[in-house]
């Protein structure tokens, strides 16, 4: 039943994934003007909350100017990105690597290079064309660019010097990366549900979204790693 679950919960995830970085794909099918897709959210977050928003509307209104001045960065950037969490589900898959080592190895080369790609030009979107938020915000997204590049880098140097833990370890450190994005998004659309002003949700889920992915993730990397221990111990 465990293993059922297991498995139902990686499909579910892989689907998710391929939805999210479909839709960020968007961009190299129309544009920069692919941000004003995201005024159609205002509906169901304002059902969502029982109160009224044009916040997505707002934000399209106001950086499409910019993303206009800089296109080809942040055309760039949303294909990074949504390459890397579309194919992140079977490039980080244990079941590929085993059976497909080839599979594995093609699909991590383009998984690593939309990682750099997506992160670097996301530092740069960061700082050119901040999006809405003080300060920490947009230092935030910095941070995250800056970490999923560097992490992308020491993965593939760890797995060229044929140190597969290492390797593992930061290639899963640069997924939880990735779904910063998505956890953003989810601050937006719950905390109005408790009450919460949507422009404070969307300022606090840039606070938060980092932090709390890094801490999931080491605490989800430090749990395998105790479970293996004591795996090891029962058979040696």
């Amino acid at each position: 039943m465990d293993r059922t679950r297991y498995r139902l919960s990686a499909v579910w995830g892989s689907i998710a994934c391929v939805v999210i970085g479909a839709f960020a794909l968007r961009y190299a099918i129309v544009g920069v003007r692919a941000v004003n897709f995201l005024a159609y959210a205002d509906r169901p977050l304002s059902w969502l909350s029982s109160r009224p928003t044009t916040i997505f509307r707002e934000f399209a209104e106001a950086q499409l100017p910019r993303y206009v001045r800089l296109s080809s960065l942040v055309v760039g950037h949303a294909i990074g990105m949504g390459v890397a969490i579309s194919i992140a589900p079977f490039a980080l898959s244990s079941r590929v690597r085993q059976r497909r080592p080839r599979v594995h190895r093609a699909l991590g080369y383009a998984y690593a290079i939309a990682c750099v790609v997506g992160g670097l030009t996301g530092t740069a979107m960061a700082i050119l064309l901040p999006m809405r938020g003080d300060a920490i915000a947009i230092a935030a997204n910095v941070a995250t660019g800056v970490m999923l590049a560097t992490f992308t880098v020491l993965g593939i140097h760890a797995a060229i010097r044929r140190d597969l833990v290492q390797h593992e370890r930061w290639m899963t450190r640069t997924f939880a990366l990735l779904l910063t994005l998505p956890t953003l998004y989810a601050f937006i659309v719950i905390l109005p549900i408790f009450s919460v002003p949507h422009a404070v949700a969307y300022e606090w889920g840039h606070y938060l979204c980092l932090p709390l992915n890094w801490l999931v993730c080491e605490w989800w990397l430090r749990g395998r790693d105790a479970t293996m221990r004591w795996l090891w111990r029962m058979h040696s």
